[in-house]
This record gives structure tokens, C-alpha cells and sequence, in this order.
């Protein structure tokens, strides 16, 4: 791979782990911000950071809504994120 091929925002590491967790589920499961922050095991803030910097790369979607009195928070990967998909390090 040539440092052409490297796209900064997916290949730092933790966006890379984040990436790769989420083009390697099933089309339609959209994980919570919890699960996604037990996978990874970073806190809040720092997993915040990351899925901000994609969603403004378009990569990722963010979708928040209430279940009950709670916010919940939900991440699915974009079409544009799906096309990264070639360099990403799965199978």
C-alpha cells in the first residue's frame, strides 16, 4: 500500500478499529454508542472524537434518538464509508 492509498481519517488507529468493527457487521445492525465503546475499550470522549471526525468525512452516520427517557446514541456506516471498505485490514 503507498502512502497515496492512506486516507488519514480511517487509518489513524483507532478510527482503522472502528471502521473495521463496523464494515464488518451485518448491513442492518446499526451499533449503540455503549456496545461500540465496550468493543473498543476507549472511553466516552475519545470514541466521541473518532466517530465525529468520520461523520464529518461522511463515513459514518450518527443517529440519536430517545428509547424511554434515554438518549440513545446509534452508528452505522455510510455508503461512502462502504466504499472504503478495500482498505480496510478484513477479510
Amino acid at each position: 500500500m503507498s502512502d497515496q492509498q492512506l486516507d488519514p481519517i480511517i487509518h489513524a488507529p483507532s478510527r482503522l478499529r472502528i471502521m473495521t468493527i463496523l464494515t464488518g457487521m451485518d448491513e442492518n445492525d446499526s451499533p449503540s454508542f455503549p456496545k461500540s465503546k465496550q468493543q473498543l475499550g476507549v472511553a466516552n470522549g475519545n470514541l466521541s472524537v473518532h466517530l465525529t471526525k468520520l461523520e464529518q468525512a461522511e463515513y459514518v452516520a450518527i443517529e440519536k434518538t430517545f428509547e424511554g427517557h434515554k438518549l440513545a446514541t446509534y452508528v452505522s456506516v455510510t455508503a461512502k464509508g462502504e466504499r472504503k471498505k478495500s482498505v480496510l485490514p478484513i477479510s
